[in-house]
C-alpha cells in the first residue's frame, strides 16, 4: 500500500522548504526541501551517521566535503558518504536542494 505525504506534512513557509522523516512511513529514506533566495546561507559543518544525497534543482552552491571545496550547479547529484564532514551555502539569487538522507530519522553531528 502507497503512503501518500502531503505538502502539509512536510512543508514550512512557502516554496519547497521543509522536511519529513521516512520513520513515519515506516521507511529508512527521509528528506529536507530547501528553496534558498538569499547568498551565503546554507547548514554549517555537520555529518551523519548515514549516507546523504543532495540533488541541485536550480541554482548553485558552494559546497565542503571533508577536506574538498566546490561549485555544484542545476542537475549536480552530491553522494556523501556517513560520517563525512560537509556544509554549504547558496551562491546566487535562488538555489533550490533536495536532500535524502538514507534514514527514517535525520540527526546530524553538529561540529561548528
Amino acid at each position: 500500500m502507497v503512503r501518500r505525504v502531503s505538502r502539509d506534512d512536510w512543508a514550512r513557509d512557502k516554496g519547497w522548504n521543509g522536511g519529513w522523516n521516512g520513520e513515519e512511513a515506516g521507511t529508512s529514506v527521509s528528506f529536507i526541501f530547501s528553496e534558498v533566495t538569499d547568498p551565503g546561507l546554507g547548514p554549517r559543518l555537520h555529518s551523519h551517521a548515514y549516507d546523504e544525497v543532495h540533488i541541485v534543482r536550480g541554482g548553485r552552491a558552494w559546497f565542503q566535503v571533508g577536506e574538498e571545496e566546490f561549485e555544484a550547479v542545476e542537475g549536480d547529484i552530491l553522494v556523501i558518504p556517513a560520517g563525512t564532514p560537509h556544509k554549504a551555502r547558496s551562491l546566487g539569487d535562488l538555489t533550490e536542494i533536495i536532500s535524502v538522507s538514507l534514514s527514517g530519522r535525520m540527526v546530524a553531528d553538529w561540529l561548528e
